[in-house]
């Protein structure tokens, strides 16, 4: 029921969250500006920067939570 994430992986995964939102408005920006399938293929990028983005934040949310389950397991009360 709970997870346990080393503190290094944790800041890691988090300087890519936020590395990972201004690359996708950047790739936006640079699709606005040209036409065709460049501008398609960047937006796509866009896309999966973004999904990675808000995939790995909500992971850390509930990786970092402090879940009361883990009490039955031994962990410490908050």
């Amino acid at each position: 029921m709970g997870y346990s994430i080393a503190r290094k992986h944790s800041a890691r995964l988090r300087s890519h969250v936020l590395a990972a939102f201004p690359m996708a408005a950047a790739t936006v920006l640079a699709a606005s500006l040209v036409t065709g399938a460049l501008a398609m293929a960047l937006a796509i990028v866009a896309l999966i920067c973004a999904a990675l983005g808000v995939l790995i934040e909500r992971w850390l949310f509930f990786a970092e939570a402090r879940h009361v389950a883990m009490l039955y397991y031994g962990a410490p009360a908050a």
